[in-house]
């Protein structure tokens, strides 16, 4: 029987949902100023982005600032002085980059095609509001000549329907502390159309994710700096695209508002983010036509924060009488935007017949052919996709025809499932035995046709387990088209093996070789299906594992997460994290290898609550990484009853805490409340309020040393907590504030 003298670590969380959950160190600091009236998110943060971008490189924003202004003041003068000609329509081809995790950020081709229309009103004034803005601003609302047009050939010439879709967490972090566009990194490496660059002079790259860093949005103006790589595109939240679906009318802006930044302008008040404050009456956009303001967070249109009658000396105005600010501006916050004026218009018809940034590229009619950017796009490929490639029996499988272009009929094959034949583009059929079968589609264009065949397409899971189960990995060699485990990574990633020799107990564990990773990956390891429907609500689950991990460097921040899905894994719900030095303070700069028991640590996560007990549970190990080291897995147990295993069976008499702490105070979501005991024993946990009534109780079985317990806050209202840490006659006390 083996003794455990380990760091035990109890995880205790309630229900949080994927697309809420944050994979960065840190909640994004919110800059409530920069936000519009009523949003939690920062509206842009295309002005911070490129100082912070230029304060790391070490340069002079100004510096920049004016060579790219000589450029751009050549190509202006023509634009007033009729040399470049009005009623010339530039064509920009646009390509969508989709990052997601399987969640609702993973919008529909349809949301994006209506943001494509919206962009199009907004920018050739077609806007069903365009005639009823405020009447002092009638006259210089502009159509901009400028239109947008989904790119329908990839960098190599592949066809598709301008929209790349990339399954990666990276989506869930948009903080990009490094400027280093981690989200680009993974559409490059792992997108479903062509993987490799998309330059930025021959696309707009518009990246949609579930987090920008806490904005709605944020891109970069052209400069010879950025030039047109790739990291220059949009990056803009889920939410904030067309009218419906993740979005809405009141968000559907903000793209119109983004693209303005990339075609060069800033926002009505000036270059920063900072609406509302007094001083932007003394700082100019560089648009004549634009009245003087300090910026709007909400519609009102009778604003008039400025005096554009007694402009500073440094400010540029055409206004001969003190009008009220142009709120109803795109480049502005309102809720209410619906123009752009003639300067602005002009503004970004220089920019684009300026090489700064390779915006002159975008709209050749070279270009146009490289990138099919307007072209009537004939049958040139069959495709299709499913939610997930592995599925319970009996459950019903939703297809996908992904098919293009003009598509007028499609003949399925399903063997093995029912119906097995079907005419239908989005079939849905059912699947009763486990296997693995093939999927055939042929899609019809007229007379031309195409045929896809998917081998080995689709796994049904066989018959649930039972509870107690436990894994240790002794009886596989290999975890390549095994029953008990699938594996999913990032591209070129390496990914879970057995390895012997290493193990917590016996002779095989896990190993993801993390040490030689030079991109950030991410690794999953998802269990098969069980059954827990036979369980009565008030009994408990615990899932126990062992691993073992260290860092490469002190400054690591790696992350190992526990999802769980009731629905056979179409979705998955987050149940437990260990990041950052929780999963280790320990440094090993060598390729990590455990050597003793010492090495390895214990986790009981108890969360696995009754809202799980279905008859098609499964488990996912996620583990993120960013160069760090090797992480190793082994023991994995899911059972009835309270955390509990051969070295916390016995319970002794207990004793006194020693070195108790909690942190971090002030909290938001997850506080961490560490202690040692001498021996094992139970300990209860209570939150109490201000006013002594009971919020939060947790029952853990510590083990003698260090013990970490994490409790989810997040539900608790702002103000003042105790937290009671007790066992027997030992009590202790300590105060924390939800923030």
């Amino acid at each position: 029987m083996k003794k455990y003298y380990l760091s035990f670590v109890l995880l205790t969380f309630s229900f949080l949902s994927l697309s809420q959950q944050s994979f960065v160190n840190s909640e994004p600091e919110i800059d409530k100023g920069n936000c519009r009236e009523g949003e939690s998110v920062e509206y842009c943060l295309t002005h911070k982005k490129m100082k912070e971008y230029h304060q790391k490189n070490g340069q002079h924003e100004k510096s920049i600032i004016d060579n790219d202004k000589v450029l751009l003041e050549e190509a202006l003068s023509k634009v007033k002085d009729g040399s470049i000609e009005k009623g010339v329509i530039y064509t920009i081809p646009v390509v969508f980059h989709i990052v997601h995790n399987g969640g609702i950020e993973n919008i529909s081709d349809e949301q994006i095609f209506d943001a494509m229309e919206i962009l199009n009103s907004d920018y050739r004034k077609l806007n069903d509001d365009a005639n009823f803005v405020v009447s002092d601003f009638l006259n210089i609302a502009s159509d901009s000549e400028i239109e947008f047009s989904l790119a329908t050939k990839a960098p190599d010439g592949t066809c598709f329907n301008g929209i790349t879709r990339t399954r990666d967490v990276i989506t869930f972090d948009g903080s990009d502390p490094n400027h280093d566009a981690p989200q680009v990194t993974a559409i490059v490496n792992g997108n479903d159309v062509y993987q490799g660059n998309w330059p930025g002079n021959m696309y707009l790259n518009v990246y949609v994710l579930a987090d920008v860093g806490g904005a709605a949005g944020y891109t970069y103006r052209p400069s010879g700096n950025f030039g047109a790589t790739m990291n220059a595109g949009i990056f803009i939240k889920n939410d904030y695209v067309g009218s419906f679906g993740t979005a809405n009318v009141l968000k559907s802006r903000a793209l119109t508002h983004e693209v303005g930044h990339w075609l060069g302008l800033p926002h009505t008040w000036g270059s920063d983010n900072n609406p509302g404050v007094s001083s932007s009456c003394t700082q100019d956009d560089g648009v004549d036509d634009t009245p003087l303001t300090i910026g709007v967070t909400s519609c009102s249109r009778s604003s008039n924060t400025c005096n554009d009658l007694t402009p500073s000396s440094n400010v540029s105005t055409s206004w001969n009488y003190d009008v009220v600010d142009n709120v109803e501006n795109y480049m502005d916050y309102s809720y209410c935007s619906k123009m752009f004026t003639q300067g602005q218009s002009d503004l970004m018809r220089a920019y684009l017949n300026s090489n700064i940034s390779g915006r002159n590229n975008l709209w050749r009619s070279s270009n146009l052919a490289a990138t099919g950017a307007g072209e009537s796009v004939s049958l040139c490929k069959a495709d299709f996709s499913v939610e997930n490639m592995d599925v319970c029996s009996g459950e019903q499988v939703q297809f996908t025809d992904l098919s293009y272009s003009n598509i007028t009929a499609w003949e399925w094959s399903f063997p093995g499932g029912s119906p097995s034949t079907s005419n239908l583009q989005n079939p849905v059929v059912q699947y009763s035995s486990a296997g693995t079968y093939p999927v055939t589609l042929k899609v019809y264009s007229g007379s031309a046709s195409l045929t896809e065949v998917k081998s080995s397409f689709l796994r049904v899971l066989p018959a649930a387990k039972t509870l107690p189960y436990f894994e240790g990995f002794e009886n596989h060699s290999s975890l390549s088209n095994n029953e008990d485990w699938s594996l999913n990574e990032t591209a070129g990633a390496r990914t879970f093996t057995i390895n012997s020799n290493t193990s917590f107990e016996g002779d095989k564990c896990l190993r993801l070789s993390n040490y030689y990773e030079t991109v950030p990956s991410v690794d999953e390891l998802i269990s098969s299906n069980f059954d827990l429907s036979s369980l009565s609500p008030e009994e408990e689950v615990t899932l126990s594992y062992r691993y073992s991990y260290r860092k490469k460097a002190t400054t690591d921040y790696e992350s190992l997460y526990i999802f769980a899905s009731t629905d056979c894994g179409t979705t998955w719900n987050s149940r437990a994290s260990l990041r950052g030095s929780q999963l280790s303070s320990e440094v090993s700069s060598n390729s990590w290898v455990p050597s003793s028991e010492s090495d390895w640590s214990t986790v009981h996560v108890t969360s696995i609550n009754s809202s799980y007990f279905v008859n098609n549970l499964r488990i996912k190990f996620q583990f993120t990484g960013d160069g760090g080291n090797n992480i190793f897995l082994d023991n994995i147990n899911l059972y009835k009853g309270a955390p509990s295993d051969k070295s916390v069976l016995g319970l002794d008499e207990l004793s006194s805490f020693k070195e108790l702490t909690l942190y971090p105070n002030p909290v938001a979501s997850e506080l961490n409340v560490k202690f040692t005991t001498e021996m094992n024993q139970d300990v209860n946990i209570n939150i109490y309020d201000i006013s002594g009534k009971s919020a939060q109780k947790q029952l853990i079985k510590a083990i003698e040393g260090s013990n970490l317990v994490l409790l989810n806050v997040e539900n608790l209202s702002k103000g003042l907590y105790f937290v009671n840490i007790s066992s027997g006659e030992s009590s202790e006390t300590l105060q924390f504030v939800v923030k």
